[in-house]
């Protein structure tokens, strides 16, 4: 069988650990490092994620040793891998009911924090809901696809499946940063003022979204979290030579 690398991500030395995605006929195989949530069972996590997608999304996995080594902040070393197989689909995310293989058309809408806090940041808090303590927090609309009958499914579930455990304020506060990060990943004029006002329309209305929930407690330090999504933001800029 053929497979394709379609990304790699080496190791940055920073606690950014090396993974792998590779396209198959009908799957897609993805390998991470293993570090999970010693109170997980991987099993376990699997059944989760194909029970909220509503099939067989994850069809296998396996855990292998490699001979590239990973380390994780805390400094620990491993060469434990996770590989795990998913059903390829064929369409992008689209809210506007036409069938996409190409972007273009919506994309300019996903990424601007108003079409993310309207099409975007209600499935990540419905799907929150749903997988608490557990979380998925790579908020972005190239990691949602949609099966052949229209449904909605999300393709990333990393965090998930290691099993590593959230309170409200950690899933809150994360959610929150992600939908401004997809914003300003997307601009290359922006000056702390608009990150404060786009930080602030994001946290009013995941206010309204998760009221009365068990994810309704959190707490955020604007001043510092608008210090670090700009300083986020002019980085990317950099490193992408557009600054």
């Amino acid at each position: 069988m053929n497979h394709q690398l379609i990304k790699h991500q080496p190791h940055d030395g920073n606690g950014t650990t090396p993974r792998w995605v590779y396209r198959a006929e009908n799957t897609i195989i993805k390998t991470i490092p293993y570090q999970p949530d010693p109170r997980s069972d991987i099993t376990e996590q699997v059944k989760l994620i194909n029970d909220v997608c509503g099939f067989e999304f994850i069809i296998n996995y396996r855990l292998e040793d490699r001979t590239t080594q990973w380390s994780n902040k805390a400094g620990q070393i491993s060469n434990t891998f996770l590989t795990y197989t998913m059903q390829k689909l064929n369409w992008l995310y689209n809210p506007f009911g036409k069938k996409l293989t190409n972007i273009d058309p919506v994309e300019k809408v996903l990424t601007h924090i108003d079409g993310i806090l309207k099409y975007v940041l209600p499935l990540y808090v419905n799907l929150a809901l749903k997988i608490f303590p557990y979380a998925n927090f790579d908020l972005s609309h190239e990691n949602l696809m949609q099966r052949d009958n229209g449904d909605i499914c999300f393709i990333d579930w990393d965090d998930c499946l290691l099993g590593n455990i959230h309170d409200s304020n950690d899933i809150g506060k994360s959610i929150i940063e992600e939908c401004v990060k997809a914003h300003n990943t997307h601009m290359d004029d922006l000056d702390k003022q608009q990150v404060l006002e786009n930080l602030k329309k994001t946290i009013d209305e995941y206010t309204k979204l998760t009221y009365n929930t068990k994810l309704c407690n959190f707490d955020i330090d604007i001043p510092n979290t608008v210090d670090y999504l700009y300083d986020r933001w002019i980085k990317i800029l950099k490193s992408e030579g557009r600054l």
